[in-house]
């Protein structure tokens, strides 16, 4: 296993407008962002914006976007339950987990 970073992680609903908290040990934010999910299936479901807060300042940083409702077409392929992260790149929801999208 590697290594784990603790994160802080703050979910804005734009449905509710509420703000949901996990903190949650993994490798990743892709992958603390899907055991927050596996802890709160109604995230499966929404739009929500996503900070951490940094360990220093306590400042929340955007950390993505995750969009459960909409469904987009990218180079001829049918995408849904979609992670943009702010540096970029794009991750779909699956069965397993959240998988890269190239």
């Amino acid at each position: 296993m590697g290594t784990l970073y603790s994160y802080d992680i703050y979910a804005l609903d734009e449905h509710s407008l509420f703000f949901r908290y996990r903190s949650v040990r993994a490798s990743s934010f892709v992958s603390a962002f899907y055991h927050m999910m596996l802890k709160n299936l109604i995230l499966q479901d929404r739009r929500v914006s996503l900070y951490c807060m940094r360990p220093h300042s306590g400042d929340l940083q955007l950390m993505g976007v995750y969009d459960g409702i909409s469904v987009m077409h990218q180079n001829g392929e049918t995408h849904s339950r979609v992670l943009d992260l702010s540096n970029g790149e794009r991750y779909e929801l699956g069965e397993e987990g959240f998988t890269r999208v190239l």
